[in-house]
């Protein structure tokens, strides 16, 4: 019988396996090579599809919430770091310094790199479902956006004609 702690234990063991901790979004933890589970170490666990093009887009999806909290981090930190700054200024009497520069700047390249890093691996991840989708669906999109830029210059041309 299955109590919390082994399904703890099955939740952490699965984590590992996975990669990590995860990333929770509505309810499921992603993991970085496309397997998720239910936030609830009750609920249900899927390993990665065995569709290489699924498993890729899983992954897109994983490395784009990374680089949306990552950036979302660094923009977090800018301002929390001008904060300070942004009050001294409105002291007009006795105007204190401003925190260490040096020390701001570097938390930030670094940040920066994190969210660099993060964008590089998004990159990666969308070429990889590029390259997973079978020949025949890359031509049929080819021709799919071929025929929208004819619709709308179509379109554009009808629409030059006035009455």
């Amino acid at each position: 019988m299955w109590n919390d702690v082994n399904q703890i234990s099955r939740s952490r063991e699965w984590d590992a396996k996975h990669g990590g901790k995860g990333i929770v979004i509505n309810g499921w933890v992603l993991h970085e090579d496309g397997a998720e589970r239910e936030v609830n170490p009750m609920g249900v666990f899927c390993e990665p599809s065995p569709d290489p093009v699924k498993r890729a887009k899983a992954i897109v999806l994983y490395r784009e919430v990374l680089l949306r909290r990552v950036t979302q981090e660094f923009v977090d930190a800018k301002h929390m770091l001008e904060a300070p700054a942004q009050r001294n200024l409105k002291e007009h009497i006795r105007t204190p310094e401003p925190p260490n520069l040096e020390q701001a700047v570097a938390e930030l390249k670094q940040l920066r790199a994190r969210v660099a890093e993060a964008q590089a691996s998004l990159d990666e991840a969308r070429d990889a479902v590029i390259a997973a989708k079978p020949q025949h669906v890359v031509e049929q999109e080819q021709r799919a956006a071929e025929n929208r830029v004819k619709n709308e210059a179509y379109l554009a041309e009808l629409a030059k004609i006035k009455v």
